[in-house]
């Protein structure tokens, strides 16, 4: 019978569309709340934005420094001339993972790079810092990218710390701090909330977070077993 059931089936999908549950579900407001960084971040931030390599992207749109010029008598901008090519060996803190027969690539391939970086600054400087399992090529690269953003060849200061109470801080993470009140509130209105995060290494700062506040939680990963 089952097989019967199974062959009969699997002709058909079955579906039941939003419009027909509509009525059924509980309204949704979106409320954006924009989070100033941190003093440490900010200055983490700009120093990275007046690094060379960064500097590749955002004066791509400036005229270039030969002068050089269009048919139509405009100046020819950075990315069009002199800058629309890079090559490895002249970025410091950009991975660009080229193949082996690429020798130069043009410069917007930098971008995702570069968006990546800055955005782990935005949300815990401990994303850029050195991982306990970080190892080999990617060890280099990290590294290297820290001494830059962080100012320092400190050791110490480019790994990330493995005490609870340091990653839990919110003193240096604009986005933890409004976090924070946030919960608060939440907690006081018997509200569930749901945290979501791209990375796991900030589902782990955020769970130190949840731990010093005294906030009761269930976590779900990747590494989740079924069951749990």
């Amino acid at each position: 019978r089952a097989t019967m059931l199974s062959n009969l089936i699997k002709k058909h999908v079955l579906r039941r569309e939003k419009s027909v549950i509509a009525d059924q579900l509980p309204g949704k407001e979106d409320m954006i709340v924009l989070c100033s960084l941190a003093a440490k971040q900010r200055e983490v931030y700009e120093r990275v934005l007046g690094h060379a390599d960064f500097q590749l992207l955002s004066r791509s749109c400036e005229p270039c420094w030969c002068q050089a010029s269009l048919s139509t008598g405009k100046a020819k901008m950075r990315k069009e001339c002199h800058y629309q090519y890079v090559c490895q060996k002249d970025l410091e803190i950009f991975d660009l993972n080229l193949d082996d027969d690429e020798e130069e690539v043009q410069w917007s391939r930098c971008l995702f790079p570069a968006i990546s970086q800055l955005l782990k600054i935005s949300n815990h400087l401990d994303l850029i810092r050195v991982a306990p399992n970080d190892a080999g090529a990617k060890l280099q690269k990290v590294r290297r990218f820290a001494e830059v953003a962080l100012g320092t060849s400190d050791p110490v200061k480019l790994q990330q710390s493995d005490n609870m109470l340091s990653q839990a801080s919110d003193a240096d993470c604009g986005k933890m701090q409004v976090l924070k009140k946030l919960m608060a509130l939440w907690y006081d209105r018997q509200d569930r909330v749901l945290i979501f995060s791209y990375s796991v290494r900030m589902l782990n700062i955020l769970e130190k977070l949840m731990l010093k506040e005294g906030h009761q939680y269930s976590r779900l990963d990747g590494e989740t077993r079924a069951g749990h």
